[in-house]
């Protein structure tokens, strides 16, 4: 067998030299040997074609690659057709050898073509895909309206479009009433066509010019042409308009210019007249007529005198006549003519028509700059009624009009005169604020007697402000974004980066609703955040507690965190709210220092004092200080440390200027006793002391006595003279006035350091030098409750000269900052600082200012 097939190799080398049919006669002899049994070689695979992508979807001109997949043979050559032309051609689109479709210009009579590849190696065997093809030709035509006289010429142009290169020649054809014989010809060349109108023409004819495209026939566009007669207008009537008092008459002509026959047809029309209820007209010639009012008001007004041709019925003109009343005078009137209406508020209005019967009229409101409802709105209540509601907003234009029209006769109308006046109040929160550089705070704008809620803003006159005063933000924006113009709701105020100068700035809110009302609030800028820490020095026994409250001006975040610094071993402990707790123990040294860090800015801080006292101690006394000349005794409150009470006893004693006096001690904190009116009888200071049975001495504090004020007068009355006069009497509410209302006081002094604007408060009086020669001056800081700049401050006692207070200003808040000047001649020794409100509420701070 294996040298029968070598044979059969031998005797046909090249397989595509001889006859397909010989070939397959001398195959069927190589079989195996002896020839008997044997079975054909299979038959070749079927060739298969398919064609990518399967569909296509293309517009006018568009092309599509196609790809060809043939299987079963190692002829992969195809041959491409479109719709079964070899090739394709222009109706439906052509395709290279390589598969490349693309399609017509023109959309053909069915939208879907089939291509076809077709295999080289076996003609049957085909793969096809489907085409669509789409339109979205556009036409326009340009003018879309014309307007000719007789025998007038008009070139219109076309242009198509659309997705792809679609064909863009057009036809053109000619439409109207008119048509073919009377409406014209055109003339086309390509995408122009020029229209001529017929060389006579009665009256008016109207045309189309139609160009349709080539490219998809169901669209198309069109143009409107007017041709109108040498005569024009066909008919008319003079006067066009007239006046006519009721009962009066009007003669009015008519013009034919069309035709030789002037005579014409007189009517009246008007919405309701029946009868003689418009008046009546009589021909008095073949174009001329004379018109008569009636007698009474017309049921519609103007009424309308038509003049129709006689020639050509369809040909016409029409005259207006107004009605007039001549003992109707306004012919309308509107009440109240004037009123005033605040912002939001309504008025009702009545209009009055005297001319005719029907008393309807139309609203509307007129002014510079009306537009809208910015100048408010007007609602119809009745035939002759409505109701006017001013805007939220004052006018452009104020007053503002209020019209009423006759709906009989537009021409006749009346109007009221409305003034908008604005009850608008802005008031801003918070009014006054301090706030460190860089940093935010929250503003917010209240407008009353508006529903128009919206502001704009400004700081220190420029609108929204700038970085060198700080900047209005739109709340949470970051970076900060300015409002767009004026808006309801809060803003964000950001802080310069530097204390601008001045250092406080001016924010203004401007309502929309009235521009002239507006509030401003007053902005502190800090170079820093400020931290006070209260109260600033604090003396107490071993195991007992102090609450410390620490300020932090300049920041929305007032969260501070505490801590201990001190030597000792034993310094007690403080809780996260500022409770100091001291140690059971004596811890030496005893003085602690008490620090309050900001946590928003943790490089600003403030610091108290807290001594560990094991000895007997005043703290405060209540009151501390008393107006001389005092009518009787009181009694004086002494608070301080390990006092002894009096009962089991013995107890503590309070020595006035070393003299024990009688003292009730209900506790270890606080004593009691008596100042005879001898005590305080003349200005001055009062030197307490607290003597444990020990023999051990409390610290001095001075109990300051206020000279008495000057200029009182008495106004004696009685029985027999109950009025007198010649006395000016100044009635004062003071500001403790009400119940609960906190008292004026002293509670800490400390010096300020400028350069930080930190107050530094100490446990002892401030110390200030005296000079060697001359004057010194030095920073205090004061703080207490209810404390204002505008208080008096001065220095009280014996030893009052030689110190002397200026400068004083706020501070950080609810500080007061002042500048004390010591002259070298001033005596050493303990000053009592002053603070007395307009209401004479007076606070001291016994002994404060050591001058050394």
């Amino acid at each position: 067998m294996r040298r029968k097939l070598r044979r059969c190799r031998e005797r046909f080398p090249s397989a595509g030299t001889v006859v397909l049919v010989a070939v397959l006669a001398a195959l069927a002899g190589c079989g195996t040997a002896g020839g008997s049994g044997s079975s054909g070689p299979p038959p070749p695979p079927a060739v298969t074609v398919s064609v990518a992508p399967p569909g296509a979807s293309l517009f006018f001109g568009q092309q599509q690659s196609f790809s060809a997949s043939v299987t079963g043979t190692s002829n992969t050559a195809v041959s491409w057709s479109v719709d079964g032309v070899a090739g394709g051609n222009s109706v439906f689109g052509t395709i290279t050898a390589q598969g490349l479709y693309t399609a017509p210009n023109v959309l053909p009579s069915t939208s879907t073509v089939t291509i076809t590849a077709i295999s080289q190696a076996q003609p049957s065997a085909t793969g096809t895909a489907t085409v669509t093809l789409e339109s979205d030709v556009q036409v326009t035509i340009s003018p879309t309206t014309a307007s000719l006289p007789a025998g007038g010429t008009q070139t219109f142009t076309a242009k198509v479009s659309g997705t792809g290169s679609p064909a863009t020649a057009v036809t053109w054809s000619l439409t109207g009433s008119a048509c073919p014989s009377a409406c014209g010809s055109l003339t086309a060349s390509g995408n122009t066509a020029t229209y001529t109108a017929p060389a006579t023409v009665a009256g008016t004819i109207s045309a189309s010019v139609v160009a349709t495209s080539v490219a998809d026939p169901s669209k198309s566009a069109t143009a409107s042409v007017t041709v109108k007669g040498a005569c024009s207008p066909p008919v008319s009537v003079s006067p066009a308009t007239a006046s006519v008092a009721l009962g009066g008459q009007q003669a009015f002509t008519a013009t034919v210019c069309f035709s030789a026959n002037q005579a014409v047809a007189w009517s009246i029309t008007g919405s309701g007249c029946t009868g003689g209820s418009c008046g009546s007209v009589a021909s008095t010639g073949p174009s001329a007529a004379t018109y008569t009012a009636p007698t009474s008001p017309p049921p519609a007004n103007p009424v309308t005198l038509v003049a129709t041709s006689a020639a050509d019925s369809t040909q016409f003109a029409a005259a207006s006549i107004t009605i007039t009343s001549a003992g109707c005078s306004p012919p309308i009137s509107v009440s109240p003519t004037a009123a005033t209406v605040s912002l939001g508020a309504q008025q009702p209005f009545t209009a009055a028509v005297c001319f005719t019967a029907n008393q309807q009229v139309n609203w509307s409101i007129a002014g510079a700059g009306c537009a809208g409802a910015n100048c408010g709105s007007v609602s119809s209540t009745g035939a002759n009624t409505a109701v006017y509601t001013a805007p939220a907003s004052l006018p452009p234009s104020n007053p503002i009009s209020l019209v009423a029209t006759s709906a009989v006769d537009s021409t006749q109308s009346a109007a009221a005169s409305i003034t908008v006046t604005s009850g608008v109040h802005v008031s801003l929160a918070p009014a006054a604020s301090e706030l460190a550089v860089n940093h935010r705070e929250s503003l917010a704008a209240t407008v009353a007697g508006s529903s128009n809620q919206a502001v704009s803003w400004a700081v220190a006159g420029v609108a929204n402000g700038n970085a060198a005063v700080g900047r209005i933000c739109a709340p949470g924006s970051n970076p900060c974004s300015p409002p767009a113009g004026a808006q309801a709701g809060p803003v964000d105020y950001l802080a310069p980066a530097a204390v601008p100068s001045p250092a406080t700035a001016t924010v203004t809110a401007t309502a929309a609703a009235d521009p002239s009302s507006s509030a401003s609030g007053a902005v502190t800028v800090l170079g820093h955040l400020v931290i006070a820490v209260f109260p600033a020095n604090s003396v107490v026994a071993p195991s007992g507690t102090v609450e410390f409250a620490a300020t932090v001006t300049g920041s929305a975040n007032t969260g501070v965190t505490w801590a201990i610094a001190c030597a000792a071993s034993n310094c007690g402990s403080i809780t996260a709210a500022g409770v100091y707790t001291a140690a059971a123990t004596a811890a030496s040294p005893n003085v602690f220092t008490i620090t309050a860090t900001s946590q928003d800015d943790p490089t600003q801080s403030a610091s108290a004092t807290v001594a560990l006292n094991t000895a007997v101690s005043i703290q405060a006394l209540a009151p501390a200080s008393i107006t001389a000349g005092a009518a009787a005794g009181f009694a004086l409150a002494v608070t301080g440390h390990l006092f002894a009470p009096t009962s089991p006893g013995p107890g503590t004693t309070i020595l006035a200027n070393n003299a024990p006096r009688t003292t009730t001690c209900s506790g270890s904190t606080q004593c009691t006793i008596t100042i005879a009116p001898a005590d305080v009888a003349a200005a001055g200071l009062l030197a307490l002391q607290a003597k444990n049975p020990d023999g051990s001495l409390s610290n001095p504090v001075l109990l300051v006595i206020v000279p008495a004020d000057a200029g009182t007068a008495i106004i004696a009355l009685s029985a027999s003279q109950p009025m007198a006069g010649g006395e000016d009497v100044l009635a004062v509410e003071p500001t403790t006035a009400g119940a609960g209302a906190p008292p004026v006081s002293l509670l800490f002094l400390g010096l300020l350091d400028t350069a930080t604007n930190t107050c530094n408060v100490n446990l002892s009086p401030i110390a200030l030098a005296r000079p060697a020669s001359g004057t010194a001056s030095f920073t205090i800081c004061a703080g207490g409750q209810g404390l204002d700049s505008t208080f008096q401050f001065s220095i009280v006692g014996s030893q009052s000269t030689g110190v002397t207070l200026s400068g004083v200003q706020a501070f950080a808040g609810s500080l007061i900052q002042i500048t004390v000047t010591v002259s070298s001649a001033a005596a050493p020794g303990l000053r009592t600082l002053l603070a007395a409100d307009s209401n004479n509420d007076r606070a001291v701070a016994s002994g404060a200012i050591d001058v050394q």
